[in-house]
């Protein structure tokens, strides 16, 4: 059937508002937009509805740009492109190179040119909202935005609008050896940090000079923990509270209220606990190999990391009696959440064409691409119709599971961020700070350079 407005499944949802677009974007760019979406949509009612002819011809070019591989959007870009009822856009991706995309991107829209549409890290959205064009709320409804999607999804809505509209969602689940637990007498993955500690003290094992033979759980260092700054901004998250203020990017982790702790002082303490030879949960050091490696080898029990790392593990290893289930959660917390790394799709400041730049946007997040995406990437769908429905693969319900429970965090700069946690970490673990005082340095860190990506 051809599609018209009528048809269109976002029509009635408020999600999708042709006729009606606000965008915080200048006078004069109001305007001129909304001749264009105007024009767009006399072309469409003309094609569509009186001429019955296609338009393929005709179809604006979208061209969006990202760091994950083009065999993840392939097959549901080729359905939008030959959908010969589909009138408006001709999609085009083009994968990045993760280490320079963001050099790249911005070096292109210095020169006037770059993508219609980038695919960005949650993190973009801080350092970077003046490269975006934010989407008003007559475009996508809030209500709409939040029933669509999951709730980690969040990050990417603001008091400007929606800066990006979700399609890849990452989140980080517990990786653990079978055998090494069968062998130590545990029949099941643990559910709670209290379990996680009890479980790691039974699967570590020393040798001689206090090396580790195996290591029950991965925790305490930076340099060979891959994932160690989500790890922290999980526990943090798992407290109920935020690391940053969405609204006005002040940094709350370190506020204790009524607590003796703050939510940032028991995450640190817990986790560097495990890399403490004077404390019980000591499992791990900064002299072990990595431990993804380490867990490969069949030398570390548990390990915590995103979904995205389960293809890798398996090919490394395919002897590996590995299985995955959701992260530990707090015992009697009322919050069940998992850290995860979001990607979403937002309109450059660039875009030829905002409006065919929302419909390829609409189009990609629909749910049979937004199904077929995660078909392709082995990663769990960003729209909570998608993940309500059945699936028979154990390790996708897991993915499921996490994605419905993810959480992010305005995190201003990826790399920058990375070192302040470390540095944060390796003041505990030295002895040159207690770990109030490296919070508080940390938290003062952190907020100047939120203050520096206002």
């Amino acid at each position: 059937m051809r599609e018209t407005l009528a048809t269109n499944p976002y029509r009635n949802s408020k999600f999708y508002a042709p006729h009606n677009i606000t965008m915080n974007i200048t006078k004069l760019e109001a305007i001129i937009f909304g001749v264009v979406v105007v024009l767009v949509g006399i072309a469409f009612f003309f094609f569509s509805g009186i001429s019955g002819v296609g338009v393929e011809k005709n179809r604006v070019p979208v061209t969006i740009w990202g760091t994950f591989p083009s065999s993840f959007f392939r097959s549901a870009i080729d359905e939008i492109n030959g959908d010969r009822d589909q009138q408006f856009v001709q999609i085009q991706y083009i994968q990045k190179s993760a280490q320079i995309y963001e050099t790249e991107f911005l070096n292109a829209l210095a020169a006037g040119k770059g993508p219609d549409i980038a695919l960005i890290p949650q993190y973009f959205i801080v350092k970077h909202t003046d490269k975006i064009l934010p989407i008003g709320q007559q475009f996508i409804a809030p209500r709409a935005f939040q029933q669509t999607f999951i709730d980690g999804a969040a990050i990417f809505t603001g008091p400007a609008g929606t800066l990006a509209v979700p399609l890849i969602v990452d989140p980080l689940v517990l990786y653990w050896n079978t055998d090494l637990f069968r062998n130590a007498g545990i029949a099941n993955p643990p559910g709670f940090w209290d379990e996680f500690l009890t479980d790691s003290g039974a699967l570590t094992s020393t040798g001689a000079e206090g090396t580790f033979r195996q290591s029950g759980a991965a925790l305490g260092e930076t340099n060979n923990v891959p994932h160690a700054k989500d790890v922290l901004a999980l526990l943090i998250l798992q407290t109920g509270n935020p690391l940053v203020d969405p609204l006005n990017r002040t940094v709350i982790f370190n506020r204790k209220g009524t607590l003796p702790f703050s939510p940032a002082e028991s995450a640190f303490r817990f986790f560097t606990d495990f890399s403490n030879p004077r404390n019980a949960a000591y499992s791990w050091n900064s002299t072990q190999l990595r431990a993804d490696e380490a867990f490969v080898a069949g030398k570390l029990a548990m390990y915590i990391a995103p979904a995205s790392e389960y293809t890798a593990l398996r090919n490394r290893n395919a002897h590996l009696a590995m299985d995955v289930s959701g992260v530990p959660q707090v015992r009697g917390g009322a919050l069940r959440a998992t850290y995860a790394d979001i990607s979403g799709l937002a309109i450059t400041r660039n875009a030829a064409d905002p409006a065919a730049a929302w419909r390829a946007i609409a189009l990609l997040t629909g749910d049979g691409a937004v199904a077929n995406i995660a078909t392709a990437s082995n990663l769990p769908p960003v729209r909570k119709d998608v993940l309500s429905r059945d699936t028979t693969n154990p390790i996708g319900t897991v993915f499921y599971r996490a994605a419905v429970q993810s959480r992010s965090w305005p995190d201003p700069d990826d790399d920058a961020t990375d070192n302040l946690f470390a540095q944060a970490v390796a003041a505990i673990n030295s002895g040159k700070q207690d770990i109030a005082s490296a919070i508080t340095e940390l938290a003062s860190r952190l907020q100047e350079l939120l203050r520096q990506n206002p």
